[in-house]
């Protein structure tokens, strides 16, 4: 039968995500801070239309979109393998190679720093610095791990904001 790409929501990635953990074969979504890792953060921070600093260069962290995407993460990342937060860009890869895991994400290396922080067209030169420090998956990160979500945002604006004085 034909894909039913329509059914595949976030919500429908959270159950299949919970549902595989518990079969025994976690997601392959790493929390890491190389690309891989930021381009999955990225693109889910964008299906979320959050974005760390707009296209003309304002902060956005404390948005509602951000906050949206971080607790979306923070729900998926307890279905994932507890060393993700350590993975680099080759760890997905061995993960579903040795039988390990299900879904992971590739995403498009092309495009990282649109899809990761910041609005299209054209991303703000601030944004590939955010990108290459990994702020997005370093939220992610200290708000899984217990982090009040208000002091989470707290420190990526305040990181945010170090890039932009330099």
């Amino acid at each position: 039968s034909p894909p039913k790409a329509d059914a595949w929501t976030l919500d429908a990635m959270l159950k299949a995500a919970e549902a595989c953990y518990k079969a025994g074969y976690p997601f392959g979504i790493g929390l890491g801070v190389t690309e891989d890792n930021v381009d999955t953060a990225g693109a889910i921070f964008q299906s979320f239309g959050a974005n760390l600093v707009d296209a003309k260069g304002n902060i956005s962290v404390k948005s509602d979109p951000v906050r949206q995407a971080l607790e979306y993460y923070k729900k998926l990342a307890q279905w994932l393998p507890p060393d993700a937060p350590a993975w680099d860009n080759t760890s997905n890869n061995k993960y579903l190679i040795a039988g390990k895991g299900t879904l992971y994400h590739y995403p498009n290396p092309h495009n990282h720093q649109i899809l990761s922080v910041a609005a299209q067209p054209a991303p703000p030169k601030i944004a590939v610095q955010i990108y290459t420090q990994a702020i997005p998956t370093k939220m992610v990160v200290r708000f899984m791990q217990g982090e009040p979500l208000e002091k989470t945002l707290a420190w990526a604006e305040s990181e945010v904001e170090g890039f932009m004085r330099t």
